[in-house]
């Protein structure tokens, strides 16, 4: 039996291109909201990408960052990396209920003291052993940055750095808006004032689970 859940969506990342990443904040149906925590639907397909069977929407309309949705699920996920994950019920459509305003993001901002950090790792990733004995309270953030620096590296991989609490960072970013900005000016980096960001801690791969920015809101 499915349940539903109201979403503002935080994130429409690319996963397994063309499979997505969503994930959002939980919001109570009052005419005043109240903001909850994270939930990330996931398929039981691959590693729980989403593909357009999954996101059916009731109106036919693409999925937004900031739209908000009533998405119908199933129960929670079983990977305590990612606490937040709910299976998708795939039957039912997603119903479109309205719109974050922008000059209210910081509502929904977070502040921890810090990004998943391993002492002795490298900045972009935590081992799959230190996350299994330090399993996540959650997997999402939405963080509010005064600047950042989105680029290119020498493997032509999208990027983005930025320090968070005294500590800096250098993500792969995984915000199709992004990528399509780069390839249609034909640039190569540029920086960005005051953006709000959605980082991520993606499932283990190689021993490892990477942080990703999963969005990016200029």
């Amino acid at each position: 039996m499915s349940t539903t859940k109201r979403i503002v969506i935080l994130a429409n990342s690319i996963k397994h291109d063309p499979g997505r990443c969503i994930a959002g904040r939980e919001l109570s149906a009052d005419k005043v909201p109240h903001i909850g925590g994270w939930i990330r639907p996931v398929s039981t397909v691959g590693e729980g990408e989403l593909r357009s069977p999954h996101m059916q929407v009731s109106d036919g309309r693409p999925i937004s960052v900031l739209d908000i949705f009533d998405v119908p699920l199933v129960s929670r996920g079983a990977d305590p990396s990612q606490p937040e994950n709910w299976i998708i019920d795939g039957s039912v459509r997603w119903n479109r209920v309205g719109r974050w305003p922008v000059d209210r993001l910081n509502e929904l901002a977070e502040s921890p003291v810090d990004i998943w950090c391993q002492p002795g790792s490298k900045l972009d990733r935590a081992s799959a052993e230190f996350i299994g004995v330090n399993p996540p309270i959650q997997s999402l953030y939405l963080l509010a940055l005064p600047k950042a620096y989105i680029h290119r590296n020498r493997w032509n991989k999208i990027r983005l750095s930025f320090t968070y609490a005294g500590i800096p960072y250098d993500l792969s970013v995984t915000d199709p808006l992004v990528r399509g900005r780069l390839e249609r000016q034909g640039d190569d980096s540029y920086e960005v004032t005051s953006p709000r960001i959605c980082v991520s801690l993606a499932p283990a791969f190689e021993g490892n689970h990477y942080k990703i920015v999963a969005t990016i809101i200029e």
